[in-house]
């Protein structure tokens, strides 16, 4: 097909993708931008100006370190921009485990909470220690077995007060629960995209209660690394 103009929208315009072609043997790599499919990009409004015009809520940062962070590995395949074994080194474990406890119980306690696992192996671990902790709290991913369906489980948390929901990979797009007060990013990723996407869970306003700010809790540097 050609185009004589060619026009695109998205909420979306952040990517990781990579185009990859082989001549002559030699295997060459692109990324995938919009800067190099369009003549222009013009941009909506800011997050800043929506926030001044209450469209989106003011979120409010902590960053905390795992002892082990320095141990996650470069990766180019994954998507996170790390190995899976070395994601588990880091995140895996009592010791993070621990931090992970004490940030909900600090920034986060009694509030509607989203945490965010980077697979479906811590996903299980961390809750099972917040069922320890005596945490009310759910669990869902695509691997381990439930005893709610997923439509159940965000039924439960949409309806629960404090409610606390862990998830790995799931409830980063197309979940709107506009009463969400907290995000606990529990994973480290080079994927801007992802990011945004994740604590956007929180920057919904709502009218069911009051909610000038939302927290995020940063345990993979993030902040820094975007």
């Amino acid at each position: 097909l050609k185009f004589e103009r060619l026009i695109g929208f998205t909420a979306s315009p952040l990517t990781n993708k990579k185009e990859t072609k082989e001549v002559d043997g030699v295997t060459y790599v692109r990324p995938l931008t919009m800067a190099a499919e369009y003549d222009r990009l013009i941009g909506s409004v800011s997050e800043k100006q929506l926030i001044e015009k209450g469209y989106l809520c003011q979120d409010f940062n902590v960053v905390l370190r795992l002892p082990d962070i320095d141990k996650l590995k470069h990766s180019d395949s994954d998507p996170d921009g790390y190995t899976k074994a070395s994601i588990n080194e880091v995140y895996n474990n009592t010791a993070s485990f621990e931090i992970l406890a004490e940030a909900y119980n600090r920034y986060c306690k009694s509030k509607k909470t989203l945490i965010f696992n980077a697979n479906s192996k811590i996903n299980i671990s961390v809750y099972e220690f917040f069922l320890k902790l005596g945490v009310e709290c759910k669990m869902y991913d695509s691997v381990n077995s439930t005893d709610m369906s997923r439509k159940q489980i965000v039924k439960w948390y949409e309806d629960t007060p404090g409610a606390v929901l862990i998830n790995a990979n799931v409830f980063t797009t197309g979940f709107n629960v506009p009463d969400t007060e907290a995000i606990i990013f529990n994973r480290a990723t080079k994927s801007l995209s992802l990011w945004l996407q994740a604590i956007g869970r929180g920057a919904r306003i709502t009218d069911k209660k009051y909610k000038d700010m939302f927290t995020v809790v940063d345990l993979g540097e993030n902040i820094y690394e975007h």
